[in-house]
C-alpha cells in the first residue's frame, strides 16, 4: 500500500521538517512522503520588484503550480515567511510602545504609548500581503494549499540570542543600536504576526496549524529541547510539526 504524499512548501523554515522527515526515512518509519519545493535558491531572488510591485518571482510561481499539478499530493502544506514573525520581535521600536490582543485586560499604566491593535494587525498582514497575493494568483491553476503551519514560538532565553551573533538583514545593527527587546514582547509580536497569518490563510480557505502541543512553555516561547538558532527550530520540532500533518491527512484537524 502506497504512503500519502503530501506537498510542502516555503522558505527556511521547512529545514526542521525535512530533516525530521529524513530521519524516520532513514529508519524505514515514514509516515507519508513529503515533496517539498524551496522558495530560495542561489541562482535567484525568490521575491522580485515587478511592474512597480513586489512579489514573489513569477517562476517560482509556475514552478510550484506545475509541481502540485504533477504530483497530485493528498494534501499541501504552506510555511511561508515563518522568519519574519521571529525577527520583528527581535527589533525594538524606535518609539516604544504597548497594544492589547481583544478581549485582554488593560495591563498598561497610564503613561504608556497604545496602539490600537486593529492598525498593528493591518500593518502586520500588509508585510505578509505576499502571501495573499500568491495564493489567490494560485487558485486559478491548482487548488489552493490544505493548511498552513504556524511559524515556531520565539525562543525566550536572551543570553542564547545575544550568543548567537545574529547577522541576518539589519537585525543585528537594530540589536547593537537598541539592545534586546524583553521576552514579553518578543512573544507577543510573533503572536500578532501568527494572527496576521491566519487570517490571511483563513480568508482563502485555508487551515492554519497552531505550533504543536508540547513544543511551549508557560511563557509562550519555544522550549529549549526545539531549539536550533534564534529563528529556527530544530529536527524534534520538526517530528511534531510531522504529527500535525499526519493528524490533517486522517481528519482534517
Amino acid at each position: 500500500m502506497s504512503l500519502p504524499r503530501v506537498l510542502v512548501f516555503g522558505h527556511s523554515h521547512l529545514g526542521a521538517l525535512m530533516a525530521a522527515n529524513e530521519g524516520e526515512a532513514a529508519n524505514d518509519a515514514r509516515r507519508f512522503e513529503i515533496v517539498s519545493y524551496q522558495f530560495m535558491r542561489e541562482d535567484r531572488p525568490h521575491i522580485v520588484h515587478l511592474d512597480g510591485e513586489w512579489r514573489y518571482h513569477p517562476e517560482c510561481e509556475k514552478e510550484l503550480c506545475a509541481l502540485i499539478s504533477s504530483t497530485g499530493p493528498d494534501l499541501v502544506v504552506s510555511m511561508l515567511q515563518g522568519e519574519r514573525a521571529t525577527a520583528a520581535g527581535l527589533i525594538a521600536p524606535e518609539h516604544p510602545f504597548e497594544f492589547h490582543f481583544p478581549g485582554e485586560e488593560k495591563a498598561f499604566g497610564p503613561e504608556a504609548e497604545i496602539v490600537p491593535f486593529d492598525m498593528l494587525i493591518e500593518v502586520c498582514r500588509w508585510e505578509h500581503g505576499l502571501i495573499g497575493e500568491l495564493l489567490d494568483r494560485m487558485r486559478g491553476h491548482v487548488r489552493l494549499p490544505s493548511v498552513a503551519l504556524s511559524p515556531p514560538p520565539p525562543i525566550g532565553d536572551d543570553a542564547f540570542i545575544v550568543a548567537s551573533n545574529i547577522r541576518h538583514a539589519d537585525i543585528g545593527r537594530y540589536l547593537r543600536e537598541r539592545g534586546l527587546p524583553p521576552k514579553r514582547w518578543r512573544y507577543r509580536v510573533w503572536k500578532l504576526h501568527t494572527l496576521a497569518l491566519r487570517t490571511i490563510y483563513w480568508e482563502r480557505g485555508v487551515a492554519f496549524a497552531d505550533p504543536p502541543v508540547g513544543a511551549q512553555g508557560e511563557d509562550g516561547c519555544l522550549l529549549r529541547e526545539f531549539w536550533s538558532d534564534p529563528f529556527h527550530a530544530n529536527a524534534r520540532y520538526g517530528h511534531l510539526l510531522l504529527g500535525q500533518i499526519q493528524s490533517f491527512l486522517r481528519n482534517g484537524s
